[in-house]
């Protein structure tokens, strides 16, 4: 305790130190969001802006922690090559402590990530935003990005179409191609739209559809060859509509039934 020449001082130390104790004690009570920077009680685990707090790094969100421990905290989460947690409390750090210095440190360690990002959900290739980092979700599944991010995920190649796309998805996000292993397909869409694109109809009757794929062909082709012979355009116009909701809904469905 420092030396105080009058009561006065003493006084106004002392007001100063509770004043300081009470702020801690608030700041203790609560956690900062890392989207939006709001506070929110300790209690609540869902912030207004829709950011759900993770538990695991949830001690890392309280109010009154310093930036100094926040640091270590995440140095030692890329020691322990947790990089999918050290790279979104990087995010936080630089967004909560802009003018800290060990902000720019986290900003070029962070440069060095890969902003393409395979959604280990689908298997689709994303753009990472680091701007709204607990919102950027994937553009086809919805799944969160940043549990993905800073990953080496092995990739494979679709045998339908050649897009690559994550060892655990299930299906292409491109074709709909399921997976070997996936399941027990009994049908390949991508084979399946191929084949009608081809001759309308086909695809249909390879999925197990014999009814469905004579009436596309007969619908098809009158359409076309009888606008063609009556000299119209508007059966050739249903024709091509036909033809392409056709092809449409040979690739639709589901391969591990017959017919779809």
């Amino acid at each position: 305790m420092p030396e105080f020449k009058t009561k006065h001082e003493y006084a106004q130390w002392k007001a100063a130190k509770m004043e300081e104790s009470q702020r801690e004690a608030a700041l203790n009570k609560i956690w900062v969001c890392p989207e939006c920077l709001s506070s929110n009680e300790n209690a609540v685990t869902k912030c207004n802006c829709g950011y759900v707090v993770n538990e695991r790094i949830f001690p890392s969100l309280k109010g009154n922690i310093k930036s100094q421990e926040l640091y270590k905290i995440i140095l030692n989460e890329f020691d322990m090559f947790n990089d999918t947690s050290a790279i979104f409390l990087s995010h936080y750090f630089v967004k909560r402590f802009p003018n800290n210095e060990e902000a720019l440190k986290l900003k070029q360690r962070m440069d060095g990530y890969s902003k393409r990002v395979v959604c280990g959900n689908c298997g689709t290739e994303n753009i990472y935003n680091p701007e709204y980092y607990s919102k950027d979700k994937c553009q086809k599944c919805g799944e969160l990005l940043h549990q993905y991010l800073g990953t080496d995920r092995p990739l494979q190649k679709c045998p339908t179409c050649g897009n690559e796309v994550s060892t655990k998805a299930l299906s292409c996000p491109k074709c709909g191609e399921p997976f070997s292993g996936s399941q027990n397909r009994l049908w390949s869409p991508g084979v399946a739209a191929l084949l009608s694109l081809f001759i309308p109809g086909a695809g249909q009757i390879y999925k197990g559809k014999l009814g469905a794929g004579i009436i596309w062909f007969f619908i098809t082709v009158i359409c076309w060859y009888g606008g063609w012979l009556a000299g119209s355009a508007v059966p050739i116009i249903a024709g091509l509509i036909s033809y392409i909701a056709c092809v449409i809904d040979a690739k639709n469905g589901d391969p591990t039934k017959e017919g779809g």
